[in-house]
């Protein structure tokens, strides 16, 4: 309410002025304190601008706008300052330092709303690590970049030893920060396991706001994301049990869509020729046993799927296995095709799963190894982001980028969490490295806490989940 005393009042209704209010239709609103100790003139006198003056209420001045209409806005037009706080008046002098103050007050708070704001929008580069890992030559002259991550899709009731949000939001951060450093970054490479423990069921999901929306800044999310499934994306996704590609939640074959990830189908393939260089993405979810290597290749099948289920509530776990083993299959004929039909030298492969899945698959090895063709391959599955751990392809390059810190922390080795870069150069030429964040930022260093065992997921009798 506006405090005027009563010399301010008496000046302002010589002069028909109003203290400034925004009334509904045929409202009166009441303004001012009942500090009015003189008669005010009396309802039903009016202003010239079509003002009514209901008269002195039970708490100050009423008044109200003639005529229909759905508000009305008075306007201040010569009550000033010294007509609000009046300099001759005692109480108004003794109110000024209260009033000071006050407004004092609301500035300070009001800063440091908007700085903390301010500072929740700012990605923090304090806790990355020193890119040491390189892989290649840095470009002379590049054509552009491009980023990889996987398993990332953090859950805050179930999860592994990462404890909450915090990891993955730092290297949301710190992509934003590379995004912005380098300038040129064409798309994002995403390899799966995007949001933990059971994927999405549709596009309506709420998962794709509150794990990838919220925490991938607008920038990161303005170019495409190339993806392909991860175990844990299959579980109530509901083409884990159709044989459509329509039918999946995260497929969108819409290229300029970049409200959900780019993925035509469960494996797909574009071209780059401005780059010198094509992205083949693999559906290999029929190895997710491939730690095994007691296990026999015509064996593998899908052990996540007995987590999906048909939408009356049956298990659809054969049909899962069934239809997840012709997925991988249709994957390798369309490297060998590609690699074999494609004009550009270069080409960027990826899938779920590492390298050393496939130890039994010695062809895909072999593929990926063919020095003919200049191949990097990318995977996640295992939660950590090195070359150390997977079966060589040289001389061509390979990539774990499992440790998106979504799910938890290898402990085999150095903690890795974070993302890698790639930088393409004419030609063709690749150059990766990684960029990784604090460990404390992710997981507890103790080796003894562990709970991840080594082979993309959690201790084994918690598998899958």
């Amino acid at each position: 309410m506006q405090m005027i005393s009563r010399a301010a009042s008496d000046r302002a209704s010589s002069r028909g002025s109003f203290v400034a209010a925004a009334l509904p239709e045929d409202q009166a609103r009441i303004l001012g304190p009942a500090l009015l100790e003189e008669q005010l003139p009396s309802a039903g006198d009016s202003d010239k601008d079509g003002y009514k003056q209901v008269g002195p209420g039970a708490q100050g001045l009423q008044i109200k706008k003639k005529g229909k209409g759905r508000c009305c806005c008075l306007e201040v037009q010569s009550v000033e300052w010294h007509d609000v706080i009046d300099l001759n008046d005692e109480h108004s002098r003794h109110n000024i330092p209260i009033v000071l103050v006050l407004m004092l007050g609301i500035i300070a708070l009001l800063a440091y709303v908007i700085t903390r704001r301010i500072q929740d929008f700012v990605p923090k580069k304090g806790h990355i690590i020193p890119e040491t890992d390189y892989v290649g030559t840095a470009p002379l002259y590049r054509l552009g970049s491009f980023i990889v991550i996987g398993d990332w899709g953090y859950d805050n009731d179930i999860h592994g030893d990462i404890p909450n949000t915090t990891c993955q939001q730092a290297i949301a951060d710190a992509m934003h920060l590379k995004m912005q450093e380098l300038g040129d970054v064409k798309f994002i490479i995403n390899v799966g396991d995007s949001f933990y423990p059971d994927g999405v069921k549709s596009q309506a999901d709420e998962q794709w706001d509150k794990k990838w929306r919220n925490i991938y800044t607008p920038e990161l999310r303005s170019i495409p994301w190339y993806s392909v499934y991860g175990n844990h994306d299959y579980h109530h996704d509901p083409c884990a049990c159709a044989d459509k590609a329509s039918d999946c939640a995260q497929v969108n074959a819409d290229y300029d869509n970049r409200d959900f990830f780019y993925m035509p189908s469960y494996a797909w393939w574009r071209s780059h020729p401005e780059l010198n260089l094509e992205v083949i993405a693999m559906d290999l979810n029929n190895y997710q046993e491939g730690w095994n290597q007691e296990m026999k290749s015509e064996d593998f099948r899908a052990d996540d799927c007995q987590y999906s289920y048909f939408p009356d509530g049956r298990s659809c776990e054969y049909e899962c296995k069934d239809g997840l083993k012709k997925r991988s299959e249709e994957s390798f004929e369309m490297l060998t095709n590609r690699t074999n039909d494609s004009p550009q030298p270069t080409f960027l492969v990826f899938s779920h799963y590492p390298t050393d899945y496939f130890r039994h698959h010695p062809y895909f090895l072999d593929q990926l190894s063919n020095a003919s063709r200049h191949i990097e391959y990318f995977s996640g599955h295992r939660h950590n982001v090195d070359r150390s751990s997977t079966e060589s392809t040289a001389p061509n390059n390979n990539w774990l980028v499992g440790g998106g810190g979504g799910w938890s922390c290898e402990h085999y080795e150095q903690i890795r969490q974070g993302f890698v870069v790639g930088e393409v150069g004419e030609g063709g030429s690749i150059y990766t490295y990684s960029v990784l964040i604090e460990p404390a930022k992710c997981c507890d260093m103790d080796e003894d806490d562990a709970e991840d065992d080594g082979h993309g997921g959690p201790s084994r009798e918690y598998r899958g989940r």
